[in-house]
């Protein structure tokens, strides 16, 4: 049998991942997930005494948890993302190979970014879980609140994985995103804030995978 070795580079490591990431979109296991938001550092002035508004900012900002269990064959490709990562996208990756030679475990930092859109940036090329700023302006305007700039920047990004070596699949998996959002010319009925920021910190959970 070929000795199995951790790989080393940045490349390799990024294409490990999305190798698993396939591997799950094409074998749909089942597995539990569990996602978190909180919500720190509020400032948005005159608007911060009106609950209704800090609920719907934390509302469109994507505040609160969930878990939700994912039977084997269900596998939707929202929940869980087929990883298009790019070597490029990661400031840095490493990984070990556990004790008993069994399984690799990998951790990626992923570039920080402005504006991260779904499918098309480093953060939305491997998760779904968090909402990018078309979505937060949607959900203002359903509220009826408006703001005339909006700056979304990730300022932490990691992925933690535990492969299996043998065949790609993984034995657990979690995604740690930071946010800050900035918000300029907040306005909501007849209250107008110059100045709206909020820090986010989402933390995705997969477990109990089921091949």
């Amino acid at each position: 049998t070929k000795k199995v070795t951790a790989p080393t580079s940045k490349s390799d490591i990024v294409k490990l991942y999305n190798t698993a990431a396939a591997t799950a979109s094409s074998k749909k296991p089942g597995y539990k997930k569990s996602t978190n938001t909180v919500l720190s550092n509020l400032q948005m002035g005159a608007l911060s005494s009106i609950s209704a508004v800090r609920d719907a900012i934390g509302g469109f900002l994507g505040e609160g948890s969930s878990s939700s269990t994912v039977s084997k064959g269900k596998f939707d490709g929202n929940s869980l993302v087929k990883s298009s990562l790019k070597a490029g996208d990661v400031s840095s990756a490493s990984c070990t190979l556990s004790s008993d030679g069994k399984y690799y475990n990998v951790k990626i930092t992923v570039v920080n970014e402005t504006n991260p859109k779904k499918g098309s940036s480093a953060l939305g090329r491997f998760t779904k879980d968090y909402k990018d700023i078309d979505e937060i302006k949607e959900g203002l305007k359903e509220v009826g609140a408006s703001v005339d700039t909006m700056t979304v920047k990730t300022t932490e990004v990691t992925i933690n994985a535990k492969i299996d070596a043998k065949n790609n699949r993984f034995v657990s998996l979690s995604h740690n995103i930071n946010m800050k959002a900035e918000m300029g010319g907040v306005k909501y009925t007849f209250i107008k804030v110059n100045k709206a920021s909020a820090s986010l910190e989402t933390n995705v959970e997969y477990s109990d995978f089921k091949y």
